[in-house]
């Protein structure tokens, strides 16, 4: 397997044109989620190897659920962006958890990679959750710039 390091602002053009050769299988590790353990990366190659090269990409739990989604071309009528008449429409914390992928980890196999040109492959692909913590992303100076002061920091 090969490992490319990758920061969010790379495009995903970016990573195919690294890849020189088609390689057996892929970790695309994102250095915008620095917290993401080693643990986690095993756990992804150990998940894409027992799917028999299922493509693996990290989510975490969404902050809102979609059916709590408005879209806003008209400031003055939003309207749901999914039709949500279905349920029944309660509390937020009665709703059932969604996620959302992100960019953290994934492991694809290189076929699949330069084939579709894209992460997301007609045969679908298996979730990796992160917690919480892994999921921060910290891609500007000043969330790098805390990031530091906290690994400096001694606790008194």
């Amino acid at each position: 397997m090969r490992t490319l390091h990758c920061a969010g602002s790379l495009g995903f053009q970016t990573v195919l044109d690294r890849l020189s050769v088609t390689p057996g299988s892929v970790i695309i590790r994102n250095e915008d989620f620095p917290l993401v353990s080693e643990a986690t990366v095993v756990a992804a190659v150990r998940l894409h190897q027992e799917t028999g090269g299922m493509p693996v990409i990290s989510v975490r739990e969404a902050a809102h659920h979609p059916w709590r989604a408005f879209d806003l071309t008209d400031p003055q009528a939003p309207t749901h962006l999914l039709d949500s008449s279905d349920i029944q429409r309660g509390r937020r914390q009665d709703m059932p958890a969604v996620y959302e992928p992100v960019t953290a980890v994934i492991v694809i196999r290189g076929e699949d990679l330069t084939r579709h040109r894209e992460l997301y492959t007609a045969g679908g692909f298996r979730p990796l959750r992160l917690s919480q913590t892994e999921a921060l992303r910290l891609d500007g100076p000043i969330e790098r710039a805390i990031l530091a002061e906290l690994g400096s920091s001694t606790p008194a």
